[in-house]
């Protein structure tokens, strides 16, 4: 969740969290060939199926998407 606060706790701190970083995020992520969950509410899961390359492209990509917030 993107916020502010240093701990989700209940369902009222999540209602609290911008909802447009996560548009932001999800879109950046999706142009960059990482299909992660369009709602900000859904889990997101590492599998044996995923390489070591698979990650590091993941992470890679979640800084982008994170610097793309930023701006």
């Amino acid at each position: 969740f993107f916020t502010n606060n240093n701990k989700i706790e209940r369902y009222s701190d999540i209602l609290k969290c911008n909802s447009s970083y996560y548009e932001t995020y999800f879109k950046s992520m999706l142009e960059q060939g990482i299909y992660i969950a369009p709602s900000p509410y859904e889990c997101t899961f590492v599998t044996a199926a995923h390489s070591d390359e698979d990650i590091e492209r993941t992470i890679m990509a979640s800084a982008k998407a994170m610097k793309e917030i930023r701006n």
